[in-house]
């Protein structure tokens, strides 16, 4: 469970710093059409909550490979 807690973080900070590069370059006047594209493919990005499916998304299988590799040392 721990896993997807960590997992869950290290996407949403990755998140942020892809939203923070947007933002940047749109504030220089730097073309960001095909990152602006991207972005606002996920869900809630429009609201500025695209994090959230990204990080639930992320969690969920993080968890999921957790728990594939503690049933795999459990076997052995």
């Amino acid at each position: 469970m721990f896993n997807a807690f960590k997992v869950a973080v290290v996407t949403a900070f990755f998140w942020g710093i892809f939203e923070g590069l947007i933002g940047y370059m749109s504030m220089f006047n730097i073309n960001v059409s095909v990152l602006n594209s991207i972005h606002d493919s996920f869900p809630l990005a429009n609201y500025r909550l695209g994090w959230i499916s990204v990080t639930v998304i992320a969690s969920l299988l993080g968890y999921a490979l957790s728990n594939v590799t503690v049933s795999k040392k459990a076997v052995q």
